[in-house]
């Protein structure tokens, strides 16, 4: 089972093995543009959202910053960057990607929103008893 609390414009997804990914926190549509709750704000105890969900075999989950999914010219952008990374991990391995990413967020940053990066996958490994 997960528990997923939020407060502000980060990306929570859920991503199966076979289908589209899907975000269980969406985001807030009171908030226009860059607009954002923190624990600083106001009453942020009740700005919270939270979900609820047993996690699928298969499924990956990833976390990030708004400055990653704000670098994608569109949202169905963003999604198909993140569900290529489980394939990824998977055939390239965990040492190469965690070799590359750093580069491939400065890239996205760069051409894109200019922000600083956080991302966070949670994926279920394949041992092949190698």
């Amino acid at each position: 089972m997960v528990f997923a609390g939020q407060i502000g414009d980060g990306k929570l997804l859920r991503i199966p093995a076979n289908g589209p990914p899907c975000e269980p926190l969406p985001a807030d549509p009171a908030l226009l543009g860059s607009e954002t709750h923190s624990l600083c704000s106001e009453a942020a105890e009740h700005l919270w959202q939270s979900a609820v969900w047993y996690r699928q075999k298969e499924e990956s989950l990833l976390l990030s910053t708004d400055g990653l999914s704000d670098s994608f010219a569109s949202p169905e952008e963003f999604l198909r960057f993140a569900s290529s990374l489980p394939p990824l991990l998977n055939e390239q391995g965990t040492l190469t990607i965690a070799e590359h990413l750093p580069q491939w967020l400065d890239r996205y940053s760069q051409e894109g929103s200019g922000d600083d990066m956080t991302l966070l996958l949670l994926h279920p490994l394949h041992h092949t008893g190698v």
